[in-house]
């Protein structure tokens, strides 16, 4: 890795050094090393600040990483920040991404004081994990406390309604930004575009976007993630075109548009024509995101050795949504040895999820081999001993 090479030729290791080298495990979602990384940063005497505790929580993201997030929570209270503001916000954050909500609730209760940011942080939380109606009573408690929404706070309004697919109220939001003369702002256009977009209301959503005066790379990603999410993908790439023509620069959550767009239209040239560009044109790194589209794209197509040899190639460690992925595709085309196989390495990554135990019950139940009763009595155990919701597709 060249940060750390970059690293340990540095003289005098001090706390920027230490979170430039940690932000290189933090932007591939490599919490275990993020968590080495400060245990050595204390064993060499240097302190971390806000700055690095805060950074070092967006590591986690998941289920699987709870544990590790809980430790960086019992870390950040042993450094004294635990009341501070922005650290007591990346908590939130942290929480809310590895769906565990009683502790995200637990934390914002704690806090000493709780600015606008952490106001819109709780309600960006709620909303990710499908809790909208806990969003809007979060609003009516702001005004309670005498505090004023900015625009961050509608758009995580508008996002948690567009989750829930909450059309009425996200049309009540809309009004009000309509009377107070904000709809047209462009982030705030963006995300109404994306709320009508999301709910499936194209129309809106094109109107909207055909309305606002400029139109910001925000508001075209809203727009194109849109036809992408209606299975438009041809659509979306005349979208991308048009966009090009007014000089914007695409961001890598463009670009997971595009590759979505090109995994439910079936293109897959144009989805490695469009990977390339991103990198070699845009200096856009491949995410996690990127392979999924690809990996899905792929699979769909029924080319699974192409696609379980691109997971192989991944330059990091593929997580539970690219098995996922990889492990639908094998279901679809009714490979159960490579199913078995991606739902073992889903499992490893992380055993809390529901998901694999029920599809592998699926695929077992349908070979009808022995060791499907094993399966059956993990799922059933599974169920017993825990709450969870899932629906077994026929």
């Amino acid at each position: 890795m060249h940060v750390h090479a970059a690293f340990q030729r540095t003289q005098g290791q001090n706390t920027i050094s230490w979170t430039a080298l940690m932000s290189a495990y933090v932007e591939r979602r490599q919490s275990r090393d993020v968590i080495k990384t400060l245990q050595r940063m204390v064993d060499e005497g240097v302190i971390p600040d806000q700055i690095t505790l805060a950074s070092s929580l967006t590591s986690c993201i998941g289920e699987s990483s709870l544990p590790d997030g809980k430790w960086l929570h019992c870390f950040v209270c042993i450094c004294g920040f635990d009341s501070d503001g922005v650290v007591g916000t990346a908590l939130l954050n942290m929480y809310g991404k590895c769906n565990s909500m009683e502790d995200a609730w637990r934390v914002f209760n704690k806090l000493p004081e709780r600015d606008v940011v952490c106001w819109n942080a709780m309600i960006a939380v709620c909303g990710q994990n499908g809790y909208g109606h806990w969003s809007l009573a979060l609003l009516r408690q702001m005004g309670m406390a005498n505090l004023a929404p900015n625009k961050i706070t509608f758009i995580s309004l508008l996002d948690a309604c567009a989750n829930e697919a909450a059309i009425e109220e996200g049309r009540l939001l809309h009004s009000w930004l309509l009377q107070h003369e904000i709809e047209s702002e462009h982030i705030i256009g963006a995300a109404l575009v994306n709320f009508y977009g999301k709910c499936g209301y194209l129309e809106d959503a094109q109107r909207m976007f055909q309305k606002l005066p400029l139109r910001s790379l925000s508001s075209w990603t809203a727009i194109i993630t849109t036809y992408s999410q209606r299975g438009l993908g041809r659509e979306s790439l005349c979208l991308f075109k048009q966009m090009m023509e007014e000089d914007l620069v695409p961001n890598e959550i463009t670009f997971v548009s595009l590759l979505s767009s090109c995994s439910y239209a079936g293109m897959t040239e144009t989805a490695w024509q469009i990977l390339y560009m991103m990198q070699q044109y845009y200096g856009v790194t491949a995410k996690s995101e990127h392979f999924d589209c690809l990996i899905d794209l792929l699979g769909r197509a029924g080319l699974l050795i192409q696609a379980y040899m691109l997971i192989d190639k991944m330059p990091f460690h593929p997580g539970a949504n690219t098995w996922m992925a990889f492990l639908g595709s094998c279901k679809l085309h009714n490979n159960n040895h490579q199913a078995i196989i991606s739902a073992e390495h889903a499992l490893e990554v992380d055993s809390s999820s529901a998901a694999p135990y029920v599809l592998l019950s699926n695929i077992y139940s349908t070979i009808c081999c022995e060791e499907g009763s094993a399966v059956f009595a993990t799922v059933e155990d599974f169920v017993e001993h825990d709450d969870h919701d899932f629906v077994v597709d026929s």
